[in-house]
């Protein structure tokens, strides 16, 4: 291990430069080159490659990289006003936007000589992961040898990298960093919401992947990842229990805004009823409206405090972490009421598939379904510790 230590070309120790606000303004602008793709996303069930290629070349895959590696050393906030400009046309480029940034940061907490790696073949790597412990190991004298078949690699026809979590033989679950080669993705994903993310399987036969290649899923969640022994930043140091579900909200907020953009456009000139009446001039639309944008802002006023708290070195214990994942499961909550009070209204031109609103409302419903979304066991885990009980 020392002498392939010894090899590691290091990261870059100056920080790009890049603001937030420059970093939206280039997202609004990615944003505009492949809202034109939606429809084709949904039809091909997968990012089209024109899309996947606006992305990589927009500047923002260092979004929240650590800036050991050349990242901005942006915070969450960046990450969902750039998510909330790409996606807002459609939820499944957003989704996948994201997480092909989001999974650098995921990245950040392997070992160092992991992600050197990574960021020494592709500057601006593309990784698919599939967190569920879906697939097996076994540990051998070159690290471990994994095989599995996992669910919902988004984006995964795009990608030259994988992280999977496999269960392991007398040890704590691990994550796995598949090379390139290593993996192949299975056509499975035919879905109501989300269409268009390519959320195929991820593949594994036989892989050897070493000891520096691999997370103990524990060291992961509780704060203590070999990456944050080496990277001195607030999304590092802090457990990802408190930050995870940034990569599922802020496509998610992309969502809403676009609904809430579309139902606007949708009812200005449309007529309503056997009278004949402007859906604009309705009180009941308009309240519907109004009600939508105050969820919509209040969730962003939430995740804006849970950002605050990890800039600020907070959210770093148990306890915080319940209470961020309390906070993130009402953000999941407002955002979802925001696109189902718009979508209930809309009559029944809002069912064609055509309409956006039924688009964003199918997405928002999607990721919804996500386990690290199951709101009910989110309230329900923070709830458990307002009582004070013993079990975990």
């Amino acid at each position: 291990m020392a002498d392939r230590m010894a090899n590691i070309v290091e990261g870059p120790k100056v920080k790009a430069a890049l603001t937030h606000q420059q970093a939206v303004v280039r997202a609004r602008s990615v944003g505009a080159s492949v809202a034109p793709f939606a429809e084709d996303a949904e039809k091909l069930r997968r990012i089209p490659p024109p899309v996947v290629e606006a992305v990589m070349q927009s500047g923002l895959m260092p979004l929240v990289r650590p800036q050991y590696w050349g990242g901005y050393g942006l915070d969450w906030m960046a990450f969902v006003d750039c998510i909330g400009e790409i996606g807002r046309a459609s939820g499944s480029i957003g989704w996948c936007a994201g997480f092909l940034m989001h999974h650098q940061w995921v990245l950040g907490h392997f070992p160092k000589e992991g992600q050197a790696l990574v960021y020494n073949t592709h500057n601006d790597p593309k990784i698919v992961t599939a967190f569920a412990v879906q697939g097996s190991a076994e540990r051998t004298s070159g690290g471990y040898r994994v095989t599995g078949d996992w669910s919902f690699g988004s984006g995964g026809d795009h990608c030259d990298w994988a992280i999977v979590g496999a269960a392991v033989a007398g040890e704590m679950p691990r994550f796995m960093l598949l090379k390139p080669g290593q993996f192949t993705m299975r056509d499975t994903w035919h879905s109501v919401g989300l269409k268009g993310t390519g959320s195929n399987n991820i593949v594994v036969k036989h892989a050897l992947v070493s000891e520096e290649c691999t997370l103990e899923t524990g060291a992961f969640y509780s704060g203590r990842s070999p990456g944050a022994s080496f990277i001195d930043e607030p999304l590092y140091q802090t457990s990802a229990l408190a930050q995870f579900q940034f990569g599922l909200l802020a496509p998610m907020m992309a969502i809403a805004r676009g609904a809430h953009a579309s139902f606007i456009e949708f009812n200005r000139n449309r007529t309503t009823g056997l009278m004949g009446g402007k859906a604009a001039d309705d009180p009941f639309i308009q309240a519907r409206a109004g009600e939508s944008s105050a969820e919509i802002e209040a969730a962003y006023g939430i995740l804006e405090r849970i950002n605050r708290g990890i800039v600020a070195g907070k959210h770093r214990t148990p306890t915080d972490a319940a209470e961020v994942t309390r906070d993130f499961a009402m953000t999941a909550r407002l955002l979802l009421q925001s696109v189902n009070r718009l979508f209930e209204v809309s009559g029944a031109r809002g069912l064609a598939e055509s309409n956006a609103i039924g688009r964003h409302w199918r997405d928002a419903h999607a990721i919804t379904h996500h386990v690290a979304l199951n709101v009910d066991g989110m309230f329900q885990s923070y709830g458990r510790q307002l009582f004070g009980s013993a079990k975990s």
